[in-house]
């Protein structure tokens, strides 16, 4: 599916954004070992995160105190964005099983990641729209970055289990993602203070 090339990866993510369902068939038909895809998560994770203190870095507003904080420690970013990534990938295939569906974790951590390839590919854009200070589309691409999380992760979660409602999917994306919120939240409070 994906040729390794940066054109490539952009055919390919337009092919998933245009047809979810498929994208998700073609990469867990790329049958990647277990190390490919822990190395592919890295990367993600390592790129997204800076990525992330670019473009708050670039943002004309003031960052909050604590913002400005977790930004200083980008490798600490990097870490808690790991951290709250893999347990959505535990989550996104424990609930699904619960629920009755068939997936694993190995193409839940897979899907995922590739999920966030594509929302790397469009903080790219957003990180190109904030260096020729056009901040409003910049915010609204960040909006839409969000629509588009929700839209491919309901459809992977469909895809990796075998679902065929997509609209009780989407809600149970919700509930995981809200109750795991509230989880990592209350952990970083207790660990951190308030």
């Amino acid at each position: 599916m994906i040729d390794g090339t940066l054109a490539g990866v952009v055919q390919a993510a337009r092919f998933t954004v245009q047809n979810p369902r498929a994208g998700a068939r073609a990469v867990l038909a790329m049958r990647l070992p277990m190390s490919a895809r822990w190395l592919a998560f890295g990367l993600v994770v390592a790129g997204s995160s800076l990525l992330t203190v670019l473009s708050v870095k670039l943002s004309p507003v003031g960052s909050e105190p604590a913002v400005a904080q977790v930004l200083s420690q980008p490798i600490a970013l990097a870490v808690m964005q790991g951290v709250v990534l893999l347990i959505f990938a535990q989550l996104m295939a424990r609930v699904g099983q619960w629920a009755g569906g068939r997936g694993g974790f190995a193409d839940a951590l897979l899907l995922l990641t590739w999920v966030q390839v594509i929302l790397m590919l469009l903080q790219v854009v957003q990180l190109l729209l904030e260096l020729v200070q056009i901040y409003a589309v910049a915010d609204l691409l960040g909006l839409f970055g969000l629509v588009l999380m929700l839209w491919l992760v309901t459809h992977f979660v469909a895809e990796l289990h075998g679902f065929a409602s997509l609209p009780l999917v989407f809600f149970g994306v919700i509930g995981t993602m809200l109750a795991t919120g509230f989880a990592v939240s209350l952990m970083i409070i207790l660990i951190v203070g308030v």
